[in-house]
């Protein structure tokens, strides 16, 4: 996905900035001349993002149930959430908020 999003960038920045030549617009490399365009993203990697880890495989629903007992407050979830993505019903149909109802902590899961 990566590599359609730097050659789409660099399509654009080739019919648009008219400045540069052509051939001056790359990716990954060193110019051999200036002035010169080069995206690079050497720096960039992905983190596991729980649920959806491939855009190729869908979307991916996991359901989980926890069982209060007015004592513990806290459950793990099987796989990190991404945000926004999680609902809770309590009792089963009635959808309660993040905001105020309960918290998560995305990072830990």
């Amino acid at each position: 996905m990566l590599t359609e999003i730097e050659d789409r960038l660099v399509k654009i920045l080739q019919e648009k900035v008219v400045e540069i030549p052509e051939e001056s617009i790359a990716i990954n490399v060193t110019p051999n001349k200036s002035p010169a365009v080069v995206i690079s993203n050497l720096g960039f990697k992905f983190e596991n993002a729980g649920l959806a880890e491939n855009i190729d495989e869908g979307k991916n629903e996991l359901e989980e149930s926890f069982s209060g007992d007015d004592v513990k407050v806290s459950y793990k979830l099987q796989e990190k959430p991404l945000k926004s993505s999680v609902r809770v019903e309590s009792p089963l149909g009635t959808f309660l908020t993040e905001k105020g109802d309960y918290a998560i902590n995305y990072k830990e899961g």
